[in-house]
């Protein structure tokens, strides 16, 4: 059964060809599939172990004790993680990020130090970081009045430790504003974070 209508034909029996494809594109036909297949299923277990490797290293944070936490993620705040993580060889460190910052994120990520993504004025967030066997908290998120506010919300938190269970905590608050701070010094509160 032939159908020709101007100079092609077509047909639904092809013969063979008089050439074969050449076994290398025979094998790339089979084995394209396959490779895809594998890659796909590659990235969703690198994913995978990504999360599972972050939450553990959150869980663990948890656990922690003697530790110090560090809010913020700015330029401050990266410049005293490099120097305690290569003071302590990685030990005893927290970060928790307020705005989610990927690249200063991925920084402490490669250097195994866990990152929680949250708002540090919040006592839930707090805990998961370890806040009830914290040696010090620095708040540096590049904002003063972010600043003080988390440091006002976590003498708060630590009010309402048990008392037991209270301990000596040092916040160091992070503050630019040459005018607020010699204010805040001269009204003696800057010990705000050093409490018994």
């Amino acid at each position: 059964f032939n159908l020709v209508r101007g100079g092609g034909d077509f047909s639904f029996f092809r013969e063979p060809p008089a050439h074969p494809d050449p076994w290398q594109l025979v094998v790339a036909q089979v084995a394209m599939p396959g490779i895809a297949i594998f890659a796909a299923i590659g990235a969703t277990l690198k994913v995978f172990y990504n999360k599972v490797r972050r939450d553990l290293h959150i869980m663990m944070a948890g656990r922690q004790k003697d530790h110090i936490i560090v809010c913020g993620l700015g330029d401050t705040a990266m410049q005293i993680i490099q120097n305690v993580h290569d003071l302590k060889k990685n030990k005893g460190l927290v970060v928790i990020d307020p705005i989610g910052s990927a690249i200063n994120a991925a920084t402490c990520e490669k250097l195994d130090i866990p990152v929680i993504t949250g708002d540090p004025k919040n006592q839930g967030i707090m805990n998961i970081a370890g806040f009830d066997r914290v040696r010090a908290v620095v708040v540096a998120t590049g904002d003063d009045a972010s600043n003080i506010e988390i440091s006002m919300r976590l003498r708060d938190f630590h009010d309402t430790l048990p008392i037991n269970a209270r301990r000596q905590i040092t916040i160091f608050t992070e503050i630019d504003n040459v005018w607020l701070f010699a204010k805040m010094h001269s009204q003696e509160n800057h010990a705000l974070g050093l409490f018994d």
